[in-house]
């Protein structure tokens, strides 16, 4: 079975160390198990214990003193982690071979690492070699990227780990806890951002035509390929510590291959009833904001086709349920559109008919109408219980962020409905 890992990296600062705490703290609050590797030869303490750390095999201040090696900070990292991927049996022994692991690597803060130095992709390699799903996750400072041009500088950086490393990867702001209301507000615009409207609110401060030039073509290359979005991190929002965690999960497919556990026996006297299990709705709602961000979807049994029409569903329930100011409002929003004619497949206007079967008769057009309906009204019931807060009555804006979002750039309502 294979084994899961983040390689936490990003710029000194960026706040990995904080990051797997975090991470640590969230994992028992869940009943998961994750552990910690310390890779940052230059690191002093931790709030958490590692597994392994590689100062017992090598640390900065000793090859800093060393009078024939005569290296700097820097230098001195370097050599620690070439020292490192010439040792990597230290690294096998110490991680074990135990099944189902999930840990986390805590990486040095020397961007030069990912962007052209080969030792992290010598890492990355000999991970996947002894069956891990690796995961890049690259942190950057929320207060560093409140401007332009910091934050094409540090779309960059990301970007150049990504092509580097070639594997999966989620960009990450971390310190939004720190940010004021008024900032916060002021960087949502550069968790999804258009660059073209943002050089142009730039463009009075570019003066020289050869700076500006080359800004664009930048600018173009983000904004084209599409390839570096930000996921906010605030160490106080549960929630949004649960969402990063599902975008990572799903980008190595955790759990996929866990074997499934027996649900705690109920006590016979018990007056509650068992729990039920989960369907493909609660799966379809558990995901939607890691799989909203996919434009392609491999579709590989019938219950996939079902998964994608529910997210697509669960966007048309979001447009609804952001300008409700109250549960009871919602659910009277989502009972109203699960019975609002739909198209069904074979129709004009359903969007997914590349994927679908026509019914072939009257018969089998009835039987669809009527499945997708019950699917929309217990979708739409089930995401009330998610999207409402419990002590203010109101949609929760870790779901309504997700509403201009487009699972694989479909939908199921008209252009601008």
């Amino acid at each position: 079975m294979p084994r899961y890992a983040q390689l936490v990296m990003g710029p000194a600062g960026s706040g990995k160390s904080t990051y797997c705490a975090t991470m640590i703290q969230h994992a028992e609050a869940i009943n998961r198990s994750v552990q910690v590797v310390n890779l940052d030869p230059a690191a002093e303490h931790f709030t958490y214990p590692v597994m392994a750390d590689i100062r017992e095999l090598i640390q900065v201040d000793d090859v800093m003193e060393d009078e024939s090696l005569r290296f700097g900070p820097n230098g001195g990292l370097v050599f620690c982690m070439e020292y490192l991927a010439n040792n990597l049996d230290w690294l096998e022994e110490n991680l074990g071979h135990v099944e189902d692991d999930y840990i986390l690597f805590d990486c040095p803060g020397q961007i030069e690492l990912y962007t052209h130095l080969p030792v992290m992709k010598q890492l990355v390699e000999k991970l996947q070699q002894w069956e891990f799903r690796v995961c890049g996750v690259f942190l950057v400072d929320s207060q560093f990227m409140v401007e332009t041009f910091k934050f094409i500088s540090g779309v960059m950086a990301a970007l150049s780990a990504m092509v580097s490393l070639e594997i999966p990867q989620v960009n990450i702001m971390t310190k939004m806890d720190l940010l004021s209301p008024k900032a916060k507000k002021e960087m949502e615009k550069y968790l999804d951002p258009d660059m073209y409207s943002m050089i142009e609110d730039n463009s009075a401060t570019i003066r020289s035509k050869k700076f500006n030039k080359l800004t664009k073509v930048i600018c173009d290359l983000i904004d084209d390929y599409s390839m570096v979005r930000f996921l906010p991190f605030d160490r106080s929002d549960e929630e949004g510590i649960n969402i990063v965690l599902q975008h990572i999960d799903f980008s190595i497919q955790y759990g996929e291959d866990l074997e499934f556990k027996e649900p705690k026996e109920i006590e016979e006297d018990s007056e509650n009833p068992q729990p039920k299990d989960s369907d493909v709705i609660d799966e379809a709602i558990y995901y939607f904001k890691a799989n909203v961000f996919f434009k392609n979807y491999e579709i590989k049994n019938e219950a996939d086709r079902t998964l994608i029409y529910i997210t697509l569903y669960i966007s048309e329930c979001l447009k609804k349920l952001q300008k409700c100011s109250s549960r009871g409002q919602g659910e009277k929003e989502m009972y109203t559109l699960g019975i609002t004619s739909f198209p069904i497949p074979g129709e004009p206007g359903f969007p997914l008919n590349a994927m679908y079967v026509k019914p072939a008769n009257k018969q089998e057009d009835e039987m669809m109408r009527s499945y997708l309906q019950q699917i929309r009204q217990e979708t739409g019931l089930r995401l009330c219980d998610r999207v409402f807060d419990s002590q203010t009555d109101k949609p929760s804006k870790w779901w309504v962020c997700f509403v201009k979002r487009q699972f694989m750039n479909k939908s199921l309502s008209a252009p601008g409905q």
